[in-house]
């Protein structure tokens, strides 16, 4: 087994018996199965986009602005 400190993604059981595997690093969908054994080899291929991990990383794009129906600037 995998030490818990080394596992890079979680999995989500869904009410329709879907499993999702998860990065924790970068938080895409690695993969959507029924048999969650095999989110292992699909896990061990999932490579970040670098671009997201530096978004997510540096706060770009969390800043939120909502939209005021009459408000002007």
């Amino acid at each position: 087994m995998t030490h818990p400190q080394l596992m890079t993604s979680f999995h989500r059981h869904h009410d329709n018996g879907i499993f999702d595997s998860i990065c924790k690093r970068c938080f895409v969908t690695i993969a959507s199965v029924r048999d969650e054994r095999q989110l292992s080899p699909l896990e061990r291929t999932h490579v970040c986009d670098p671009v997201r991990v530096y978004q997510l990383e540096n706060g770009v794009g969390k800043t939120y602005q909502p939209f005021v129906v009459g408000h002007k600037d």
